[in-house]
């Protein structure tokens, strides 16, 4: 049997948030497209990516909160939310309780606001307690599973109750794992590789430096530019400044094309991901010694 949570206002807090978000960085992306380049113009790209990202960040938060919903039946309990779930077999539950007084005063690792308590804590004995649910703590019902506490929040805590006892009192059918499953794109093994995470960061790095250094550099520069040199180390080929922007397209191409075929390759042959995410950092590097070139 399926239990929606109890109704509250996190969606109505959580969309606007959002709308609002990304309404700001596409009024910070329109100042900046109508500015006259330069490194106020970089700053106001930032900007308008960190809101955009974040909005669009918020908009799949609030989707995938709205489907919270727990399904109860003789195996279990699943806690489900979008591509997330959490799944109790019915022998690990040793009970649902009220809340216990021995979780108050320790510390919370997560976000509560009206409609909205998701986090974990550890209580002063030594459990942890994951709180998944649209109701404040001393509304929920904690469900008991080892050294596990849930908090959840159906809209029927009697019915939900009672549906345990009568489910429990059948047996389990069959038996399940005690497992948290993440969505597709946070299964990759390549979230736990701190080498992959790091030589991935740098390459952002060097594309921001790349770009930031394009922005502060343009204003300065003369109407043609030197954009290739001969054997002699002369320049062969003049070009417009707006071409020096052309090597953190380049940067950023490399960026995605190599972290995307890294990501692919993760579970297949990691060296190969270590060369691709590396490669796109030597890239960076190299881009930005001939951007200092040109500009010089």
């Amino acid at each position: 049997m399926t239990f929606r949570p109890l109704p509250g206002p996190a969606a109505q807090i959580l969309v606007p948030s959002a709308f609002t978000t990304l309404v700001l960085g596409g009024l910070l992306a329109w100042l900046a497209a109508t500015s006259a380049v330069g490194p106020a113009t970089f700053v106001l790209l930032l900007l308008a990516s960190a809101a955009l990202v974040l909005g669009v960040i918020l908009l799949l938060y609030a989707f995938v909160f709205r489907s919270l919903a727990y399904q109860l039946d003789r195996n279990g309990l699943q806690i489900r939310a979008g591509g997330w779930r959490i799944t109790v077999p019915m022998e690990s539950i040793g009970g649902i309780y009220a809340m216990p007084q021995d979780i108050l005063g320790t510390g919370f690792r997560g976000l509560r606001f009206p409609g909205h308590n998701v986090g974990r804590e550890r209580s002063l004995d030594g459990l942890t307690f994951v709180s998944v649910a649209t109701a404040p703590p001393e509304q929920c019902l904690y469900v008991r599973a080892g050294s596990l506490v849930y908090a959840i929040s159906p809209e029927e805590p009697d019915s939900f109750r009672r549906t345990y006892e009568m489910e429990r009192a059948l047996g389990p059918l069959r038996p399940l794992a005690h497992a948290l499953d993440l969505p597709p794109l946070l299964r990759s093994l390549f979230w736990r590789d701190r080498l992959g995470r790091t030589l991935t960061a740098v390459a952002v790095l060097g594309v921001l430096v790349l770009l930031g250094l394009a922005f502060w550099r343009y204003p300065s520069l003369p109407e043609q530019i030197p954009m290739h040199f001969g054997v002699t180390a002369e320049p062969d080929r003049l070009a417009p400044p707006r071409d020096i922007f052309y090597l953190p397209i380049v940067g950023m191409l490399v960026l995605v094309v190599n972290s995307l075929l890294g990501a692919w390759a993760y579970g297949r042959e990691r060296v190969l991901s270590y060369f691709l995410w590396s490669g796109a950092v030597v890239v960076q590097a190299v881009l930005i010694l001939a951007l200092r070139t040109v500009t010089s």
